[in-house]
């Protein structure tokens, strides 16, 4: 019995030791402040293509490599190599062009732009693959270092600034590596272009 008796004292003890002698004394150092959160909302940019980048037709002796490069701005496509522009009848060969784009959002924001460093361009030929309807693959093409003029900033490479009216246009050039010894073949992808608000 005299056991359970100072075990039960040793532990009030302990449990006296944790609470502080004066509570009030506590509340005394507490101290508080009143903060506040805002937020604005901006529209979102926004992008629509309105002209694919086209390099045109094209050929290319059996021996030798070229490219195609398309400067944005209006520039003329620039043949090098053994690559040349083959056209059938003024009506079935477009002039190659950039690819165009219509930025808008917040007016008077700035905005930059990205694209992929190199692309890979899967062809089809005009021939049927061999044991199907289909029509067979041909040897892909590479696009590469592009490059981009705004109508806002044309010297500002990946960089716009939309106007009043929230309202800008860019232009997206590239270079088309060629290969020798292509099949006729029609080459199409799609190119991932990302704006944002810089």
């Amino acid at each position: 019995m005299k056991q359970a008796i100072a075990i039960a004292v040793a532990g009030l003890a302990a449990l006296g030791f944790l609470i502080p002698p004066d509570a009030a004394w506590a509340r005394a150092e507490e101290t508080s402040a009143t903060g506040a959160a805002s937020a604005t909302v901006i529209s979102p940019v926004s992008l629509k293509q309105t002209a694919d980048l086209d390099f045109g037709i094209i050929a290319a002796n059996a021996s030798g490599t070229g490219s195609v490069r398309l400067t944005p701005g209006g520039g003329a496509a620039v043949y090098s190599g053994s690559v040349r522009l083959r056209c059938i009848g003024a009506t079935q060969c477009p002039a190659p062009h950039a690819a165009r784009f219509e930025v808008s959002g917040e007016a008077g924001r700035s905005y930059v732009i990205a694209a992929p460093q190199r692309i890979a361009v899967p062809g089809k030929t005009a021939t049927p693959a061999s044991g199907g309807d289909g029509l067979a693959d041909a040897p892909a093409l590479w696009v590469e270092e592009f490059r981009f003029r705004s109508a806002s900033r044309p010297d500002a490479g990946p960089a716009g600034r939309l106007d009043s009216r929230g309202q800008d246009w860019f232009e997206l050039g590239g270079t088309l590596l060629v290969p020798s010894a292509l099949p006729p073949a029609r080459y199409r992808v799609s190119v991932p272009v990302i704006v944002s608000y810089s």
